[in-house]
């Protein structure tokens, strides 16, 4: 008979069979979209974020005409793994050209305006999608609209945007930085340039920050790097195609930059182009294009898999606004699976942890090609940081280190699966050379 604690074990080892089987499946070479279940409400200018790997689709306007724009409270949660729909808690008001980012398993909607670009709004909201409720927080310093966030760690950070001034359109370059734990704001650096309705994504605990638009004026190509650590900024190669209203995510190592508006706010001509980034190489490559051209949808990555939701498919000032869901399944990665060590390596390689699932102590092992600095941490399945093992230069060989599954303070953490990341970054150049993850259970 199964005891309480042995059909908690079988549960996690099944889990993690499964997730072992996916890690180091190969898709087909070449992107492929499908389509999948439409939202319920044709929306565009909201945003959509993904907890426990079911995504909210949350506000924007389903109004098709630029002179009234009018935001809508309403969250809806797609499930991917039913392609099921189903109504939450809307937001306590209507808005819609927002920004917004998880930290810590919950939703924060910053800024955006209610309706016609009037009454911009300095507002913080955070949604817990484990309760459905909504909360307020200490609202942003100045009124922003256009703009866009990403969290590091334990704080937000909200870039960029248009400032208080709805006839100019005036673009800020100001960066200001959120703590849940003090609900306090503060002043970072800002950008290189003024721009609004730019694409965002995190990797490696760094943000990217994709074209957008200098207010009413051109649109930009330019492509910054911030580094929260440093509080510091570094220009990339630019974005192939300029765009406004794109959206942008992260998968195994790549960016991938999708759709928008190709022509500015005169025009609003969406587009179906797909471009990826190469983070460790700072290059770009074309992607599989989208099955429609749209411009002010939402998106976000489940499972290494990429969803665009909604949006307009034709040009402005009047839109055609869509509830075409799509999910693009990106072209494979190299994972290397070696579980030998290795004396002389020639590559660099990350191995599956041994045991697994484990209790209470676990081996992680890999090997360095040449000498490079390492980075091993742990995270938990919300993105959560953990643990750092190592973060030192080591030279050339194979090594291995043990987790005794307790976080960076020696607080024992509970059962689950973890994800163990490693990155190697040249000491000489500073560029990424190498990063690659992997998932583990521990049953305690």
């Amino acid at each position: 008979m199964f005891t309480k604690k042995s059909y908690t074990q079988f549960f996690w080892a099944s889990a993690i069979l499964i997730s072992l089987c996916l890690t180091s499946f190969a898709f087909c070479q070449g992107g492929t979209w499908a389509t999948k279940a439409p939202m319920p409400t044709p929306r565009m200018l909201g945003s959509a974020h993904q907890v426990k790997d079911i995504i909210y689709v949350i506000g924007g306007t389903d109004d098709p005409n630029f002179d009234s724009l009018t935001g809508v409270p309403t969250v809806e949660a797609y499930d991917p793994a039913t392609d099921i729909w189903t109504t939450k808690a809307p937001m306590p008001g209507p808005r819609l050209i927002f920004a917004s980012c998880v930290l810590n398993g919950k939703i924060y909607i910053i800024g955006g305006f209610r309706k016609n670009f009037s009454d911009y709004l300095d507002i913080m909201e955070e949604y817990d999608p484990l309760t459905d409720t909504w909360t307020a927080k200490a609202p942003m310093p100045d009124r922003r609209v256009g703009v866009s966030a990403a969290a590091v760690g334990n704080k937000i950070y909200v870039i960029g945007g248009f400032g208080t001034e709805p006839v100019n359109m005036n673009p800020l370059a100001s960066v200001i930085a959120y703590d849940p734990a003090t609900d306090t704001w503060e002043s970072k650096a800002p950008m290189s340039t003024a721009k609004s309705a730019m694409g965002i994504a995190v990797h490696n605990e760094k943000i990217y920050v994709f074209g957008g638009a200098e207010g009413w004026g051109p649109l930009v190509s330019i492509v910054e790097e911030y580094d929260p650590a440093t509080d510091t900024w570094t220009l990339k190669n630019d974005i192939p195609t300029k765009r406004m209203w794109l959206s942008s995510c992260s998968v195994d190592g790549k960016i991938y930059v999708l759709g928008g508006a190709s022509t500015n706010f005169s025009a609003f001509t969406p587009t179906d182009i797909v471009e990826v980034y190469d983070v460790a190489t700072d290059s770009w490559e074309r992607g599989t294009t989208m099955p429609l051209a749209r411009m002010g949808y939402a998106s976000c990555a489940v499972d290494n898999k990429i969803y665009v939701l909604g949006g307009s498919i034709e040009s402005g000032p009047n839109f055609d606004i869509t509830s075409t869901v799509h999910e693009l399944t990106p072209p494979p990665v190299s994972r290397i699976d070696n579980t030998t060590p290795i004396k002389n390596p020639t590559s660099f390689t990350l191995q599956q942890n041994y045991p697994n699932p484990f209790n209470p102590t676990t081996t992680i092992a890999y090997t360095l090609k040449q000498p490079e600095h390492v980075l091993l941490s742990i995270y938990d399945m919300f993105g959560r940081h953990i643990r750092t093992l190592v973060n030192e230069e080591q030279n050339h060989g194979a090594y291995s280190h043990q987790w005794d599954a307790v976080d960076q303070m020696g607080h024992k953490v509970s059962s689950g699966i973890y994800l163990y990341r490693i990155e190697f970054i040249n000491p000489i150049t500073g560029r990424e050379a190498w990063q690659d993850e992997r998932k583990m259970v521990l049953l305690r």
